[in-house]
C-alpha cells in the first residue's frame, strides 16, 4: 500500500510527472494491491466454510461465539 500511495503522489509532482518507471512501479503496485484483496477476500471466505462460523461478523463485532464442545 506505501509503494502504490507513494508512487501515486509522486505522479503528480513536478519532479516525477511523467516519468515512465513511476508510473510503471504505481500501475503494478496498485494491481498488486487488488489481487491481494481478492486473495484475502477469498480466505475469509474460505475459512467461514471450514470452520462453520461468519467470520465477517467477527471482524465487525470484535467477538467470535464460544466454542461448544
Amino acid at each position: 500500500l506505501a509503494v502504490s500511495t507513494i508512487s501515486g503522489w509522486m505522479q503528480v509532482t513536478v519532479r516525477f510527472f511523467g516519468v515512465a518507471w513511476v508510473e510503471d512501479l504505481h500501475t503494478y503496485s496498485s494491481d498488486l494491491v487488488m489481487i491481494l484483496v481478492v486473495v484475502h477476500v477469498l480466505g475469509v471466505l474460505t475459512m467461514c466454510l471450514l470452520q462453520r462460523e461468519n467470520l465477517v461478523r467477527a471482524m465487525i463485532t470484535g467477538g467470535k461465539r464460544d466454542p461448544v464442545d
